[in-house]
């Protein structure tokens, strides 16, 4: 299985990114990850005005790697107005030192991608203490328990995945128990250590 190393998340500061970025103590949702359409980034896109009616003041970051041509998303960022458009942060190339300090400005991971294996994004979020959101698919219902480290969605439909924001963001206790039952996971079964045990044994 996949592993990632606690160490390079340790020296986080999501107060500094959310300087960098002027998101200040908005709310943030966020993504990290390549960008291809089978993330489904896109949908994450369409979701956002049915939140930005729940709470105008959300914001979402799109980290993202470029994987070739994305049209979908390129017609979703050009769907939202001008107000709604500044709400929406994508950054390219994210670099490595960065990520740390991206995953602990998030308020909630969010990934509905259908062509995941494993999703170490989901570590590296529950390893910032994140609750996380994934599509409902049998490989990521393996790794995201439902409602115990976050939340399974239909990654086609941006209402669910808005459903999904909606009820993490207004619960902060709800998102601090997700975040630590995650952190749990990862530090119990997923850090590159416990794996080389598992694979010497």
């Amino acid at each position: 299985g996949a592993g990632i190393d606690p160490e390079s998340f340790a020296r986080r500061d999501g107060g500094a990114f959310r300087r960098r970025c002027g998101i200040n103590g908005r709310p943030l949702v966020g993504f990290v990850g390549s960008l291809a359409s089978h993330k489904n980034v896109d949908k994450i896109v369409d979701a956002m005005p049915l939140v930005w009616q729940w709470n105008r003041e959300v914001c979402l970051v799109i980290a993202g790697f470029p994987d070739g041509p994305y049209p979908e998303l390129d017609r979703a960022l050009g769907r939202l107005n001008s107000e709604e458009r500044d709400r929406v942060l994508v950054i390219c190339n994210l670099p490595e030192r960065e990520k740390g300090d991206l995953y602990d400005a998030l308020h909630v991971f969010v990934m509905p991608s259908i062509g995941e294996s494993f999703g170490i994004s989901y570590l590296e979020a529950w390893i910032c203490n994140k609750p996380v959101i994934g599509a409902k698919i049998a490989s990521t219902a393996c790794v995201i328990v439902e409602g115990t480290g976050g939340l399974l969605v239909e990654p086609k439909q941006p209402s669910d995945i808005a459903r999904a924001i909606i009820e993490l963001l207004a619960d902060p206790e709800r998102r601090r128990q997700m975040g630590q039952r995650g952190h749990s996971k990862v530090t119990e079964n997923f850090t590159w250590e416990r794996i080389c045990d598992g694979m010497e044994k």
